[in-house]
C-alpha cells in the first residue's frame, strides 16, 4: 500500500466543494464537543470504560444526521479517532483551512488502468495527454500534464495535474482524495490515490551495496549564487560519496533576479517594519493586527493610516506565506525522491539511531553553529530521516547504525578527535578529514564491524577511473557525487573558493 499525491489545478471549484467541506468541519466541531463532555462525565464517575462505551453509538447517529455520504460521513469520524489513539485531544475547527473529499471503491478497490482513458467512469477518471495534447503545444518533456474528473456531490471538478512519477496502471486503486490546503488567502489543491500493488524488488538488493548515511545541517558558500545547506553526507561500499545539498534559492524576481532565502528574512522583517507603523499611530506597541483592526472598526482618528499599513503588513504576509509554501512543498518532493533512490540502491544504510533532535536545536554559544543554525527548520533533516524509515520498509532495506563516537572517531586510524564546529577535524596522527564525511565511513564501517580500527584510504577498483554515478532527474539539484581521491575540502574549494572560511 502506498499513497501516490500529485499537485492539480482545477479550472472551477464548484460550490458543492465547499457546501461538504463545511459540513465536515461542523460534524467535526460536534463530535469534538460530544467527546469533550464524555471525557468530562468519565473524570466525575472514574469509570472512563462505562462512558466511552456510549460514544461509538451517539456518534454514529451524529454522523448519519450530517447528511454527508457514506463515505465523508464516517472518515470525519475515523480521523477523530486517530487523533485519540495518537493520544491528542482534537481541536475545535473554527476557519475552513483544509479540505479532504474521498472516494472510496468497494470490492477490494478497482484496477487503476480501468479509470485511464475511459468515459464511462463517473466518481473519478483520469486522461492522458496523448488524447488531447497536440505535439507541437505539448509541455517541456520530464513533466507530463494530465487531465480528469471528481465527482463532489451533484457537480463535478475539471481538473490537470503534473504527472511527475509515472502511474503504475496495474494497480488495484483502494481511495482517491481531493486535497486541499489554504495558505493566506491562496489554495493549494492535489490528487491523493491510494494504491496496493506488489512490492517492488530492488535489482540494486542483488549485489548487496551498503552505505553509511550522515545527517545534520551546514551552511556554505553564503552570500553568493550558489549557496546551499547540506544536510547528509553518504559513503558507500564502492568507495563512493555523494553530498546532499538543499539550494537556498527560490524562484527568480522580476528582470531575472536571483533570490535566496534570505529573501524570507527581508519579507518578514518589512512586515514588521509596516505592523510597527501602525502601532506607533496608536501609541500602544503591544497591538497586534487584530487589535489594530478593531481600532479602525471603532473608528479611530487615525484609522486611514492604520488601515494603509495593516494592508501593506498583510501583502507582505501574503507573500511571504506563498514563498515559504513553494518552499516547503519542493523539500518535502526532493526528500521522498531521495528516500526512494537510496532504498533502492542500497540495501543496507547505517544511520545515527538517535539523533537528538532536541540537543542539536540548542542555541550554540560558536559562531558557525549559530549561523547554520538558522536553517534547521528549512533543512528539517528529521524529515528526511522519517521518509527514509518510511521507505525502507516497503523496499526491505535494512536500517541501523549506532551514534556514539561516529563523529570524533578517525576513519584512518581509529583514534579519538576533540570535537570541533569547523567543518575539518584532525586527528592526533595528523589526519585531516571533513568531520560529515569521516562520520559516514564510520557508519559505514560499522556494518561490517569494524569500527575504530585503522583504515587505508579507499582507492578507485574499477578500471578506466572515476565515472559519475548516474542518478534519476529528480534528485539531481540535491545529490552531488564527491571524486574519489580528490579530497572534499579541494572539490569545495574549487566550486565554491572562500566557503570554508565562512
Amino acid at each position: 500500500m502506498r499513497i501516490l499525491r500529485y499537485r492539480a489545478y482545477p479550472a472551477f471549484i464548484p460550490q458543492s466543494v465547499w457546501d461538504i467541506a463545511k459540513s465536515q468541519r461542523d460534524l467535526w466541531n460536534k463530535l469534538v464537543v460530544l467527546a469533550g463532555h464524555h471525557s468530562e462525565w468519565a473524570r466525575l464517575i472514574g469509570d472512563k470504560k462505562s462512558s466511552w462505551a456510549g460514544f461509538d453509538d451517539t456518534a454514529r447517529a451524529i454522523v448519519k444526521a450530517s447528511g454527508l455520504d457514506w463515505v465523508n460521513g464516517p472518515e470525519v469520524l475515523d480521523r477523530l479517532r486517530t487523533t485519540f489513539r495518537k493520544k491528542c485531544f482534537p481541536k475545535f475547527h473554527g476557519t475552513l483551512n483544509r479540505v479532504a473529499l474521498l472516494h472510496r471503491f468497494t470490492s477490494g478497490g478497482i484496477a487503476l488502468g480501468r479509470l485511464i482513458d475511459k468515459s464511462k467512469a463517473k466518481r473519478f477518471a483520469l486522461q492522458s495527454s496523448s488524447h488531447w495534447q497536440l505535439p507541437k503545444r505539448a509541455h517541456s518533456p520530464g513533466k507530463r500534464h494530465w487531465r480528469g474528473c471528481f465527482r463532489a456531490g451533484d457537480e463535478t471538478i475539471d481538473f490537470s495535474l503534473a504527472l511527475h512519477r509515472a502511474l503504475p496502471t496495474d494497480a488495484i486503486l483502494k481511495r482517491v482524495q481531493w486535497l486541499g490546503e489554504r495558505s493566506g488567502t491562496k489554495w493549494f489543491w492535489h490528487l491523493a490515490l491510494t494504491i496496493e500493488e506488489p512490492p517492488i524488488e530492488s535489482p540494486y538488493h542483488s549485489s548487496q551495496l551498503s552505505a553509511g548515511l550522515d545527517l545534520g545541517w551546514r551552511s556554505f558558500a553564503e552570500g553568493s549564487p550558489n549557496d546551499y545547506v547540506r544536510v547528509g553526507m553518504l559513503a558507500d561500499s564502492e568507495g563512493r560519496t555523494v553530498e546532499f545539498r538543499l539550494p537556498l534559492l527560490l524562484r527568480n524576481g522580476p528582470g531575472g533576479e536571483r533570490r535566496t532565502i534570505v529573501y524570507l528574512a527581508e519579507l518578514q522583517s518589512l512586515a514588521d517594519e509596516f505592523l510597527n507603523c501602525g502601532r506607533e499611530l496608536t501609541g500602544d506597541k503591544r497591538l497586534g493586527p487584530r487589535g489594530l483592526r478593531d481600532l479602525i472598526a471603532a473608528g479611530h482618528q487615525h484609522a486611514e493610516g492604520i488601515g494603509a499599513a495593516l494592508a501593506a503588513h498583510d501583502l507582505l504576509r501574503k507573500r511571504l506565506n506563498e514563498q515559504r509554501f513553494h518552499l516547503l512543498q519542493r523539500r518535502n518532493w526532493w526528500y521522498q525522491n531521495l528516500a526512494q533512490w537510496l532504498c533502492q540502491r542500497y540495501a543496507r544504510i547505517a544511520i545515527e539511531a538517535d539523533m537528538k533532535l532536541a540537543k542539536l536545536h540548542e542555541r550554540s554559544k560558536d559562531p558557525a553553529l549559530r549561523n547554520a543554525a538558522i536553517y534547521r527548520n528549512y533543512a528539517a533533516v528529521g524529515e528526511l530521516r522519517k521518509r527514509l524509515m518510511a521507505t525502507a520498509g516497503k523496499t526491505g532495506t535494512r536500517i541501523d547504525g549506532e551514534t556514539a563516537y561516529s563523529t570524533i572517531t578517525c576513519w584512518v586510524c581509529g583514534k579519538e578527535m576533540l570535537p570541533s564546529a569547523n567543518l575539518m577535524l584532525t586527528c592526533p596522527n595528523g589526519h585531516q578529514l571533513d568531520q560529515d564525511k569521516n562520520a559516514a565511513m564510520n557508519l559505514l564501517s560499522q556494518i561490517d564491524g569494524t569500527f575504530g580500527q585503522a583504515h587505508e584510504l579507499r582507492r578507485p577498483s574499477w578500471p578506466g577511473g572515476w565515472t559519475m554515478l548516474e542518478m534519476p532527474q529528480q534528485i539531481r539539484a540535491v545529490a552531488v557525487e564527491v571524486p574519489p581521491g580528490s579530497g572534499v575540502k579541494r572539490y569545495v574549494q574549487a566550486l565554491h573558493p572562500g566557503t570554508l572560511n565562512q
